[in-house]
């Protein structure tokens, strides 16, 4: 499978939020793909904290200093905010990411090597029931790339490291 810039993107956007989520504790069924268009998504319960609905532009912005401002567009529409009260929420959001900036990337590397050696969209196994004790959202065909617990562990085995909270990919190769 081609691994461009937007799946990179989507997958460090996707880090983000399932490492806002756990350290958290809002419910999370893990991380999926919607395999018709290759979508990638959090499935959480609903009502999650303004934190993690922003994580996933804070952690675009800790790895490429911007964020997909049309990929944001959703969240920012769910949280009810302005475009300018949700860049302000991303940057409050960033300072909260930051100590765990290793463990996103962990993510990202696990979220890659579950996708990279698929060919096809048919190459994703299909999900199927409740998941985490949480239905699957309707419309499409979903894929578990990694779950709660994995995401946990990788929380748990990867402490902070001291001073690594800068933004830009620098140490990182994404």
């Amino acid at each position: 499978m081609l691994i461009d810039d937007d799946v990179k993107h989507a997958l460090i956007h996707e880090a983000g939020h399932a490492t806002a989520y756990s350290v958290l504790q809002h419910q999370s069924a893990g991380i999926a793909v919607l395999r018709e268009v290759l979508k990638f998504c959090n499935l959480v319960a609903p009502d999650g904290p303004v934190n993690g609905e922003a994580a996933g532009s804070a952690a675009e912005v800790l790895f490429f200093e911007h964020y997909d401002l049309d990929a944001a567009t959703a969240h920012r529409v769910g949280l009810g905010m302005t475009e300018e009260e949700y860049r302000k929420q991303v940057d409050l959001t960033v300072v909260f990411l930051s100590p765990y900036k290793k463990q996103i990337y962990e993510i990202y590397k696990q979220l890659l090597g579950e996708i990279i050696w698929r060919e096809t969209l048919a190459d994703f196994p299909i999900l199927t029931g409740p998941v985490g004790g949480m239905n699957l959202p309707t419309g499409g065909t979903f894929t578990m790339l990694m779950t709660p617990d994995e995401i946990a562990t990788v929380i748990a085995n990867k402490q902070p490291a001291e001073g690594d909270g800068t933004r830009g990919a620098s140490l990182y190769q994404i």
